[in-house]
């Protein structure tokens, strides 16, 4: 508490003036939003306590008052500090490649409304040109455009992009998916399509882009999978796998939740020359199934796209 002449006004005001001498304003109510080092609070305990201690004979006030004027050119230097925000999560930019004025803007709506950035292309040509200029992280594609077939368009994009795509469409033949996914499409969604069930996807294609650690350990249910020691297990037990078996496994626990074609498989595992040799992939599908699921005529972990290929569950890392 600072000391004050008791009843002595000018004590008071002389007490004010050098508080606010250090602050850097006048002797007025600025005094109170006065910049220096805490003269604002000083101001007041001279006003509270000024009738009952003299200041000028003060010893403590006076060691007071000397360390405000000694803090003055740090107070003059400080910036007041503030509060911020921490700044907001970017949006995840998505590119919508359709020539269907309707479909467009009900894709903006529903995009924007849960935290997408949405660009937008009428045509193929304007489709690739915006994937190479706007970077987007995902892009749903339409099959049926004006310029250049959807399939076209997935092909040039994946000549130096590994962009998740989408593909929406009318067109439900399998001969259909299977092309879209073979030229390196992430999902197929035939239209029309639920809001709800489009964005599930785009959560599902978008996680699995995201890069997996080198020493993951996948698990679904009582399903482990170590693919840097190549070991899997069932209900802690290790499971033995021939290394055709295992390469499946492989391929269908990195690619979790997306659909590969019988292509896809029989290329990766066999060989180019193989891909017309879907029943090597049926009876290997079928051994695996028997090691790892409950029942292997109700398959939980390898689902079957028929006509199509084989999809694996959504795996644990």
């Amino acid at each position: 508490m600072l000391p004050c002449h008791a009843g002595d006004s000018g004590g008071q005001h002389a007490a004010l003036q050098t508080l606010c001498e250090v602050g850097g304003t006048r002797p007025s109510r600025q005094c109170l939003e006065c910049g220096g080092f805490g003269t604002a609070f000083m101001r007041k305990k001279v006003l509270e306590f000024s009738w009952q201690y003299r200041a000028r004979k003060s010893a403590v006030a006076a060691a007071i008052f000397a360390a405000l004027r000694r803090g003055k050119a740090l107070c003059r230097r400080s910036p007041k500090i503030r509060m911020t925000q921490p700044a907001p999560k970017p949006a995840t930019i998505a590119l919508v490649i359709d020539d269907e004025p309707q479909i467009r803007r009900l894709l903006r709506v529903t995009l924007e409304a849960n935290g997408y950035s949405v660009i937008d292309a009428a045509t193929g040509q304007d489709g690739i040109v915006q994937a190479a200029q706007a970077r987007p992280e995902i892009i749903l594609l339409d099959l049926g455009l004006p310029d250049l077939d959807g399939v076209e368009v997935l092909k040039r994009i994946r000549e130096w992009s590994r962009v998740p795509v989408i593909i929406l469409s009318v067109r439900d033949r399998e001969h259909d998916k299977i092309a879209a996914l073979d030229a390196g499409a992430d999902d197929f969604v035939t239209k029309p399509f639920g809001s709800g069930e489009l964005l599930a996807r785009l959560r599902t294609t978008l996680r699995r882009s995201q890069p997996q650690p080198a020493g993951a350990i996948f698990r679904a249910g009582k399903i482990e999978v170590d693919l840097a020691a190549r070991i899997v297990r069932k209900s802690g037990a290790e499971i033995k796998l021939t290394p055709t078996e295992y390469a499946l496994l492989r391929l269908l626990v990195v690619h979790a939740g997306k659909v590969i074609t019988h292509r896809q498989l029989l290329t990766e595992v066999w060989g180019p020359n193989a891909v017309e040799q879907t029943h090597y992939l049926r009876v290997h599908i079928a051994h695996l199934r028997e090691k790892l699921e409950e029942n292997a005529a109700q398959p939980k972990f390898i689902l079957t796209e028929p006509g199509v290929g084989y999809r694996g569950v959504e795996w644990e890392g």
